[in-house]
């Protein structure tokens, strides 16, 4: 790889995850010739990296992901960071933990529920078939969910008063509870994407001792935090069961899906926008 002058973090959630199955290996292309052209390509999302490995095409991809919406970095074995980092081993892939991990995590809940006198449904503390009864998932989603590192899940069962009531609270214990409509999740309070892409775009650039231009692709809603972390930034939207990215200052539209979007966030020329 070419060295690095740019950085482009590709959002997997929302309307960008259909777009991103890729069944052409248009993006799998795009990668190799951004390696080509100096890019750095980072693929972030809420989902865990269970997950993401198991997306179709995408998952086989050997990039940095930023994963459960901020929580850690997961370097993939072998890649090569140009900055050292203090890391969690794991099989095939090194973590750079940004947030809280879930045992601490049911630790604080549990001084929670003494505080407050109530008890949480906790899916840590339930086997995947009953994680599936209470969030009405398929077993494997169920699986799924047990295995984020760095967020605990929540079955519903009570108000949302009840909840908001209880934000507040949370917050003095360093967590932020995040509203679902099958469950809850609960995690740090001072993680996000665009914060962990603002940790590894610092970590670069300290390392290289020289600026980096960044851009971010991801869906409306999704990334808002992201954005605000990148030089300029691709807004994904569908119309009429099309994918668009619209450039942010530009408002330039155009097919997310074509190969020629993606080859043309590697040129060195898109820098000179910012």
């Amino acid at each position: 790889m070419n060295p690095i002058t740019k950085l482009i973090f590709v959002d997997l959630d929302g309307s960008v995850a259909e777009a991103q199955s890729d069944p052409n290996g248009v993006i799998e292309d795009w990668l190799h010739r951004s390696n080509d052209a100096e890019s750095l390509i980072v693929f972030t999302s809420s989902k865990t990296f269970e997950e993401i490995k198991a997306l179709p095409n995408i998952g086989r991809i050997r990039v940095p992901l930023i994963v459960e919406g901020g929580n850690a970095i997961v370097v993939p074995d072998s890649f090569e960071m140009p900055f050292s980092f203090d890391l969690a081993g794991h099989s095939k892939r090194s973590l750079i933990a940004l947030g809280i991990p879930t045992s601490e995590i049911r630790r604080r809940l549990r001084r929670i529920e003494a505080l407050i006198g109530e008890s949480f449904t906790c899916f840590s503390d339930f086997p995947a078939e009953d994680v599936a009864r209470f969030a009405k998932l398929d077993l494997l989603s169920a699986r799924r969910v047990k295995s984020r590192e760095f967020c605990e899940g929540l079955a519903l069962g009570k108000s949302a008063e009840f909840w908001e009531g209880l934000n507040g609270v949370f917050n003095v214990y360093g967590l932020a509870l995040r509203l679902g409509g099958s469950f809850h999740t609960i995690r740090s309070c001072s993680v996000s994407k665009g914060q962990a892409a603002r940790f590894l775009l610092d970590k670069l650039v300290a390392s290289l001792k020289r600026p980096l231009f960044s851009i971010g692709v991801g869906a409306t809603g999704y990334v808002d935090d992201l954005f605000s972390a990148v030089n300029t930034a691709y807004a994904i939207s569908s119309d009429n069961g099309q994918t668009f990215a619209k450039r942010e200052g530009a408002f330039e539209k155009v097919r997310l899906v074509d190969a020629a979007f993606w080859r043309k966030l590697a040129q060195p020329s898109l820098s000179a926008h910012a």
